[in-house]
């Protein structure tokens, strides 16, 4: 069994176990009085949107945003790396990033829920970023729309591209910004923190 497979069913029994709190089971039914052939399990970002996300208006997948051969990365690899498709990984990242950017907004908005911290490894890049944010309290950003697209996958770390558009409130003045980022993740004690966020075109 490879490395990654392992932490895949670590992430996925952690995913499970929080959705089942929620009354939610992934790729699962009741079992009906005559056994038929078991379904291949089918990823649910609906399911991990109710669970994880209370302030993003929209959280979609794209199979289209991903790696283009075309472009330049500051990524090094970022193209040899393999492409992740199984459930398990997905769900494991796609849980820690929408539930990063919807708590994010609790933390810019108020400064007092910082629970988003818990998501970022402690000495990575996003977390200096997200402690040293100097708008925190005296913004007002909302969540308009997050697309999640591929993960790739270094043997150690996970790189995800998503693409995220914002309003920021400042002095009643009225922004809507667009990112574009590759998210790196890696497994910090059995949970998937958020190492740092690379733009791209």
């Amino acid at each position: 069994i490879t490395e990654v497979t392992t932490r895949s069913l670590q992430f996925r029994d952690y995913v499970k176990s929080v959705l089942k709190g929620f009354g939610i089971e992934l790729g699962t039914s009741e079992a009906p009085e005559d056994p038929l052939p078991e379904e291949e399990p089918v990823f649910n970002l609906g399911a991990l949107v109710t669970v994880f996300n209370k302030n993003i208006k929209s959280v979609t997948e794209s199979p289209k945003l991903g790696f283009d051969s075309t472009k330049v990365y500051e990524i090094e690899g970022l193209g040899d790396m393999e492409t992740i498709s199984d459930i398990e990984t997905k769900e494991a990242v796609y849980s820690c990033l929408i539930s990063f950017n919807s708590k994010w907004i609790d933390y810019v908005n108020d400064g007092e829920d910082k629970s988003c911290l818990e998501l970022l490894k402690a000495d990575g890049a996003a977390y200096r970023s997200a402690v040293n944010f100097p708008k925190v309290g005296q913004i007002n950003e909302t969540f308009d729309s997050l697309v999640l697209g591929e993960i790739r996958y270094n043997e150690e770390q996970y790189f995800t591209f998503v693409r995220e558009q914002i309003t920021i409130l400042e002095d009643e003045t009225s922004t809507k910004r667009s990112y574009s980022w590759i998210y790196r993740l890696e497994d910090v004690a059995g949970d998937l923190k958020i190492v740092d966020y690379t733009s791209f075109e």
